[in-house]
């Protein structure tokens, strides 16, 4: 699911809500949320509803018919902008902590750890007991559903990125400044060492392996065993990847230059995304386990 022509650009086209179910092959449009001011910033997709977040009207806007209609659940505050799905399941960021709302659709229970003084929240990751949690200067784990907390100091400074898994393996993402990793569910962390070339963007996973998109290298991928960064990119033809993201099937690359699929199986860059190429590149790419991919325009903001 995707908002396309919002953002800040001179020729924007009408903005719509769009849907696709087949990874980005064909879409389908819907109607827009009624948000404040006609866009917005996150969205969230489960199965029991697609979830936009509108945090001046202190609303949640959820569709349960793929953006036909919308009604609204409450978030767990005013000025929430913030939402993501892990497991089926709707977390939100509000007032620097992160909330997970209940069963019922309607309670917000607290699963953040109570996050220092200057400790400004910029990622998470959940899965089964598992729960990790990022801030500028601290990662904050927990194998048994926040009833006890491990914490790990990072002396670089940490960047708004996701958690992945590789295995027994969760990576986290510090950009030109460090890549860690956790094999013992948070108890400890290890660095990957970084060429002082390398800016890794955005990290993703494909075929047991990590891989990372970089600023100038094209996408890499870490072999464990030797503990270093090796290319990945026979059939992508962009220096630059600004993002990555795992459907079932495909990882999908925003690039300077389009939207790009990585067959899993046959372990191949196939080609892009069928997208006009937008007026700066693509920035960032989301895409959900069952085929759902949205991409945006880098600067202007626009979504595909």
């Amino acid at each position: 699911a995707a908002l396309q022509g919002y953002g800040f650009g001179y020729t924007l086209p009408k903005p719509r809500f769009v849907v696709s179910h087949d990874n980005g092959l064909t879409w389908a449009e819907g109607t827009l949320p009624p948000t404040k001011y006609g866009g917005f910033s996150s969205i969230a997709v489960c199965s029991h509803g697609i979830y936009v977040p509108d945090g001046s009207q202190n609303s949640i806007y959820r569709s349960q018919d793929d953006g036909m209609t919308w009604d609204t659940i409450i978030p767990p505050g005013q000025y929430c902008y913030d939402v993501w799905a892990f497991d089926d399941r709707l977390y939100a960021e509000w007032a620097s902590k992160f909330w997970r709302l209940g069963a019922n659709g309607v309670d917000w229970e607290l699963v953040s750890p109570p996050f220092g003084p200057q400790e400004y929240p910029n990622g998470m990751f959940a899965s089964g007991s598992l729960l990790f949690f990022a801030t500028e200067n601290k990662l904050w784990s927990s194998n048994d559903n926040g009833t006890t907390w491990h914490t790990r100091p990072i002396p670089y400074h940490n960047i708004p990125d996701d958690f992945v898994q590789v295995g027994n393996r969760i990576y986290k993402n510090a950009g030109s400044t460090g890549l860690v990793y956790t094999d013992d569910l948070g108890l400890t962390w290890k660095d990957v060492p970084i060429p002082t070339d390398y800016n890794t963007l955005s990290i993703g996973a494909a075929g047991g392996k990590l891989l990372c998109a970089t600023y100038n290298q094209g996408v890499v991928y870490l072999d464990e065993t030797k503990n270093q960064l090796l290319p990945a990119n026979n059939g992508l033809f962009s220096a630059a990847v600004y993002s990555l993201s795992k459907s079932s099937s495909d990882l999908w690359a925003a690039c300077g230059n389009g939207v790009f699929a990585y067959d899993l199986m046959d372990e191949v860059w196939t080609g892009k995304a069928p997208l006009a190429l937008p007026e700066n590149y693509y920035g960032q790419v989301i895409v959900s386990k069952p085929g759902h991919i949205a991409a945006i325009d880098r600067y202007t903001e626009q979504l595909f």
